[in-house]
Parts: C-alpha cells; sequence; structure tokens
C-alpha cells in the first residue's frame, strides 16, 4: 500500500448459517487459515463473507427459519478509501466499515456502517478503490487458498 496504509478484513461475524447458530472470527494481520474436518463450516464461512460483500443469498442458508440469518464483515479503511466512502456519504471516521446482510426467508436487507443501503451497493463498498476479485485455488486434496481484494490490499485465507 501506498506510504505503509493498510486495510483488511478484521472480524467476521456470522449468525443462524446453514450449521453455524453464531460464530465470531477475528482476523490477524498476515496469513489466515482456517481449519477442520469436512463438513465443519469452512465453505459456510467464506460464502457469508461473499454475502457480506454483496452476493444474492441462495436457498437453505437460514438454519432456523424463525429467526433472521446474519453476516458482518468489518474491514479497516485507509485515508485513500476514506475520501471515496465520503463520496458516497459513507462515515468512516473510526477507519473501519461494516458491510452486514441481515436475511428471513422472505428477505434480505443490506447495511453500511449501520445504514440501510441497496445491495448492489455492499460490492461497490467492498470493492473501492481498485477492481477486485476472488480466486478459490485448491492447493492440495485438502487445502483450499480463497484471494480477494479490497482496495489496495490483497488478503488470504487458506481452509485446510
Amino acid at each position: 500500500n501506498v506510504l505503509g496504509e493498510r486495510n483488511m478484513l478484521t472480524s467476521l461475524h456470522v449468525k443462524n448459517m446453514i450449521l453455524i447458530d453464531e460464530e465470531e472470527i477475528l482476523f490477524s494481520d498476515g496469513l489466515n487459515i482456517l481449519s477442520g474436518e469436512t463438513g465443519a463450516g469452512k465453505s459456510i464461512i467464506l460464502g457469508a463473507l461473499g454475502l457480506a460483500m454483496g452476493e444474492k443469498p441462495g436457498k437453505g442458508l437460514i438454519r432456523d427459519e424463525e429467526k433472521e440469518a446474519l453476516v458482518e464483515a468489518v474491514f479497516s479503511v485507509n485515508e485513500r478509501q476514506k475520501s471515496l466512502f465520503k463520496e458516497m456519504d459513507v462515515d468512516v471516521s473510526d477507519g473501519e466499515i461494516i458491510l452486514s446482510r441481515k436475511i428471513t426467508p422472505q428477505r434480505a436487507s443490506a447495511k453500511i456502517n449501520g445504514e440501510n443501503v441497496p445491495a448492489g451497493m455492499l460490492s461497490k463498498a467492498a470493492f473501492l478503490p481498485e477492481k477486485t476479485f476472488m480466486v478459490i485455488l485448491p492447493l492440495f486434496s485438502s487445502t483450499i487458498a480463497v484471494t480477494a481484494l479490497f482496495g489496495e490490499t490483497i488478503f488470504t485465507i487458506c481452509l485446510a
């Protein structure tokens, strides 16, 4: 990043989604690895991140249909991104952006920093300011690396 500015995924909160009752994952600088047995929910975590970044929710996503499913992804933002978010009327004065989705069997809602927004705005916010990509790369028979670009920072999550 220019002049050492950093931005990254700092946490992901998932509630009532498929196998997950509720989970909070904190990420640190550098490589973060999610590991577990087959069926432990690693792919659900990646799907939750995709939902927070604007993907459409699919059928069968809600664990208990009497309750809403919730996904919140928190990203730190750099100074360059702060000015771009300001142009979108999104307050990032605390240096973070929270992208969230609430999903019920009838509807899904999207928020950026607690403000209701059209779902399409999540993908715009998640991918500022550069072109974005997400790659799922099978490394070995039981390891998958997911790489995505948030702003100018590439982050990778390995599933082992």
